[in-house]
């Protein structure tokens, strides 16, 4: 049975990596129309500044997902899915200042079902977190002018089914173990009851146009 989940965990590392790099930026023309307010603009022109903002945070949100995919396969191989969350509790920010250091940009998540408090969403994100959801076909970045810095946000969905062993349904998909060290470690919670496929929340890109 171990062996069997790990190959599973393997297996969900290997498709997460290919719909980051395949999907990346990736924009269907039929699917963004006038109904959505936020989600990138497909005539729009980016000017040199902004197209520069686009790929920091392409970047950034590509080698962020690859590395915090890879350290939660070996956190579940080492120590299943409650060391998984104790991983993110502990070591997550880590990965966060790292990034920083390497592109000059601040980096997070943000959800409207978030796990951590500080990764609340705020009005704008909770717009963009719907709009998302209703065009799962769009995977490119939302660019927004934030005065003295450019702020990019990418989706994330719940595309692997061992996504559910951490935030889908207590009892169901998740562990008794797993629950009981999600409930000390985050005792006001909201990051379950997710469904595969689901809209998780959105990676968040702040870049200084000082670094531009």
């Amino acid at each position: 049975m171990k062996n069997a989940f790990l190959w599973l965990a393997t297996l969900g590392l290997g498709i997460v990596l290919f719909i980051a790099c395949s999907d990346h930026g990736k924009v269907d023309q039929d699917t963004v129309d006038k109904d959505t307010e936020l989600l990138p603009d497909i005539e729009k022109k980016y000017n040199e500044e902004e197209t520069e903002a686009l790929k920091i945070a392409s970047d950034v949100t590509l080698v962020g997902q690859q590395t915090l995919t890879a350290n939660l396969v070996k956190a579940i191989e080492d120590s299943g899915t409650a060391g998984a969350v104790v991983f993110c509790n502990i070591h997550v920010g880590g990965i966060y200042d790292s990034l920083k250091a390497n592109y000059g940009a601040t980096v997070s998540r943000v959800s409207h079902k978030n796990r951590n408090p500080a990764n609340a969403a705020n009005e704008r994100e909770l717009k963009l977190i719907e709009e998302y959801g209703s065009k799962p076909e769009v995977f490119a970045l939302s660019l927004f002018d934030d005065g003295d810095h450019y702020t990019a946000y990418k989706p994330i969905h719940m595309s692997i089914l061992a996504c559910t062993k951490c935030h889908g349904e207590p009892g169901v998909d998740i562990e008794e173990a797993t629950f009981i060290t999600i409930s000390m470690l985050y005792p006001d919670d909201k990051a379950i009851g997710f469904k595969y496929k689901d809209m998780r929340g959105l990676w968040k890109v702040e870049v200084p146009k000082t670094a531009l």
